[in-house]
């Protein structure tokens, strides 16, 4: 099942590009083939820009999200799959949501050795592009918690290498 859906190379910026309509006194959107309801979300750099995205409601427990991201094998493929929308959703929305908590379970998947190499050099690309450009990120943080967020990111780069 699909969590999430992103543009792509900026096919569409407003959901109701891709036939969905919206629902302006709760802030949703709904698919009109299956009626399930949608919110509006940033998605993730992927080298051309950020993506505007959604993701299903109700949103996913924060393990269910661990799962996808920490679990995701990238196919080599032109098309992206549910499962490759899935992923970059999931970080998309654990960057914005809860950094601490993901990098926490990035750095304890990683001392435990429950990472595979590769999933590891995936993940530290995306993430630092995302820490680079980190408005959205730290705009939602006290500096107290920004300081934290960055000492922990330092901390886990230099643990894979």
């Amino acid at each position: 099942m699909r969590y999430f859906i992103s543009s792509v190379r900026y096919n569409w910026t407003d959901p109701i590009d891709i036939g969905f309509i919206q629902d302006k006194e709760n802030g949703v959107y709904i698919d009109p083939n299956d009626k399930s309801k949608w919110k509006k979300m940033r998605m993730l750099d992927l080298g051309w820009g950020v993506e505007t995205g959604l993701y299903r409601l109700p949103v996913l427990e924060i393990n269910e999200l661990f799962k996808i991201v920490f679990e995701y094998k990238k196919k080599i493929n032109k098309v992206l799959s549910d499962e490759d929308y899935n992923f970059y959703g999931a970080l998309s929305y654990l960057i914005q949501y809860y950094p601490h908590e993901l990098i926490d379970e990035f750095t304890r998947r990683l001392y435990n050795k429950t990472l595979h190499r590769k999933s590891y050099s995936e993940l530290i690309k995306f993430l630092d592009r995302e820490f680079q450009c980190a408005d959205n990120i730290f705009d939602k943080l006290s500096d107290k918690n920004q300081k934290e967020l960055i000492m922990k990111w330092k901390q886990l780069k230099s643990i894979g290498r």
